[in-house]
C-alpha cells in the first residue's frame, strides 16, 4: 500500500489520502462503504452502520414493556380526564334543569301566601280556630294542586274524604282534575293497549309518581313553561306514557312538596327528624329544643298567626298560640320549601319519599320504619345513597 492509499480520519469521516476516490470501471465509487482489494478488512463510514445487516432491527422485551406501560398510563390519564369532564357536564346540565324547575315551582308555591281559600268560616269563630281552618285548607289545596305522588291526584279533598270540618275544601280544583284525567288515560292505555292487569298498571304508574307529578304540574300550570326545556331534559324512563324531567344521567328528577326531614338544606332549617326521643316532653331534650328553636326563629310563612305549635294526629285541632304542646307531641311549624332532587351520578335518591305512604296532609308527618324509628319526609334512608344528590336546596353549594 503506497502513501497515496493511506487512510486517515478527518472530521469524523473516513477519507482516502490522495486526490481522487477509488474508481471501478472508470466510474467513481460514491458508496459510503467499499472494500479494498487484497485487503482483509472492510472500511465503513459511520453512516453505513445504520444499514448493516449484522445489527439488530427490533426492540428488546424490556423496551416494549416500558413503551406499553407508558401508553397505558397516558391512556388511563386521558380516560379519567374524559370521565371527569363528562360528569362535570352532567352535573351542570342537571343543575340548570333543576334551577328552571325551581323557579317555576317556587313562583306558584309563594303565590299561596295570598291565595284566597275556597272555604267559608262560620260566624263568631275564634280567631285562632279560623286561622287553623285557613291553614288546613291551604295545605290541602297545595296537596291537590302541587301533588308529589299520584295518591294526591286520585284522593279527593280531605273534607270530602272524612267529613273533617277543619279542612273545608269540598270541590276538587281544576288542576287536580286535569292531573287525574292524564293519570286515568295512562292507566287505560296500559290495560287496553298493552294488556296489563289493573294492579300492574297502577304499580307502574305509581313507581315514579314524584317525578311524573312534577312534570304534570310544570306542563299544566302554564303550557309555555315547557318551552324552557330542551328535548334531552324530558323523557319517559318507565315507559308508562307519563313523562318526567330527566337529569344529566338520564334519570328522573323528583319532587317532595314538603321535606321536613331533609337536613342538607341552605333554604330551610335542618332538623333531625329521624327519630322521636324517648321522653319528648323533656324541655331539655336536644331534638325538642332544636325543633322549637327552628319553629320560633324561622316559622312557616304560611302560618301567619303561628297556630301550628305541635303535631297532632291528622284532622285533630291544634292548640292556639302560646299553648304548650300536648303530651306525646313535638314542636312543629318551621319553614318548608319544596324539594326538587336528582339522584346524581349513582341514580339513587336515598331519601324517605311518599310513594308507598298513606295520605299525607300534614307537612310534618313522620314515617315509622322497620326498625321502629321515625323519619320525616326527605330524611336520609340510612344507606348513604344521598351524598351525591343534586337538589334545589343546595344547588348554590354544588
Amino acid at each position: 500500500m503506497n502513501d497515496r492509499m493511506k487512510w486517515r480520519v478527518e472530521s469524523g469521516e473516513w477519507r482516502v489520502a490522495g486526490s481522487q476516490w477509488p474508481v471501478d470501471g472508470g466510474r467513481r465509487v460514491r458508496h459510503s462503504s467499499f472494500i479494498i482489494r487484497h485487503s482483509s478488512f472492510r472500511v465503513h463510514s459511520p453512516l453505513s452502520t445504520l444499514h448493516s445487516p449484522l445489527l439488530r432491527r427490533g426492540f428488546t422485551l424490556v423496551e416494549l414493556l416500558v413503551t406499553i406501560t407508558i401508553i397505558g398510563i397516558v391512556a388511563g390519564i386521558s380516560l379519567g380526564a374524559l370521565q371527569m369532564a363528562r360528569r362535570f357536564a352532567a352535573e351542570k346540565k342537571t343543575q340548570a334543569t333543576i334551577a328552571k324547575l325551581d323557579a317555576i315551582v317556587m313562583q306558584r308555591y309563594e303565590s299561596y301566601r295570598t291565595r284566597r281559600m275556597p272555604i267559608t268560616i262560620p260566624p263568631n269563630t275564634r280567631p285562632a280556630i279560623a286561622a287553623r281552618l285557613k291553614l288546613n285548607a291551604l295545605r290541602d289545596l297545595m296537596r291537590l294542586e302541587m301533588p308529589d305522588r299520584w295518591e294526591d291526584v286520585v284522593r279527593d279533598p280531605l273534607a270530602a274524604v272524612n267529613n273533617n270540618p277543619l279542612s273545608a275544601i269540598t270541590t276538587p280544583p281544576a288542576l287536580q282534575m286535569a292531573y287525574r284525567n292524564k293519570r286515568n288515560t295512562a292507566e287505560a292505555y296500559l290495560v287496553n293497549s298493552r294488556g296489563m292487569n289493573i294492579s300492574d298498571a297502577v304499580a307502574l304508574i305509581g313507581n315514579l309518581g314524584g317525578a311524573e307529578c312534577l312534570y304534570q304540574f310544570i306542563a299544566m300550570e302554564n303550557p309555555s313553561n315547557l318551552e324552557q326545556f330542551s328535548q334531552n331534559e324530558i323523557g319517559d324512563t318507565d315507559n308508562d306514557t307519563l313523562p318526567e324531567f330527566i337529569d344529566g344521567w338520564g334519570k328522573p328528577i323528583s319532587l317532595l312538596r314538603w321535606a321536613p326531614g331533609y337536613n342538607s338544606s341552605n333554604v330551610q332549617p335542618n332538623i333531625n327528624t329521624q327519630w322521636i326521643p324517648t321522653n319528648i316532653n323533656d324541655p331539655n331534650d336536644p331534638i325538642r329544643v332544636q325543633r322549637l328553636k327552628a319553629t320560633m326563629e324561622d316559622h312557616d310563612p304560611f302560618d301567619s298567626r303561628k297556630v301550628d305549635v305541635a303535631t297532632m294526629d291528622q284532622g285533630n285541632p291544634i292548640p292556639p298560640p302560646n299553648t304548650p304542646p300536648p303530651p306525646n307531641t313535638l314542636p312543629t311549624g318551621w319553614r318548608l320549601v319544596p324539594l326538587i332532587y336528582s339522584g346524581g351520578p349513582d341514580g339513587q335518591y336515598g331519601l324517605c319519599d311518599v310513594q308507598q305512604y298513606g295520605y299525607r296532609g300534614n307537612p310534618y308527618e313522620t314515617i315509622k320504619d322497620q326498625n321502629g324509628n321515625f323519619r320525616g319526609m326527605g330524611a336520609p334512608t340510612g344507606e348513604s345513597l344521598d351524598f351525591d344528590n343534586i337538589t334545589n336546596h343546595q344547588i348554590e353549594m354544588k
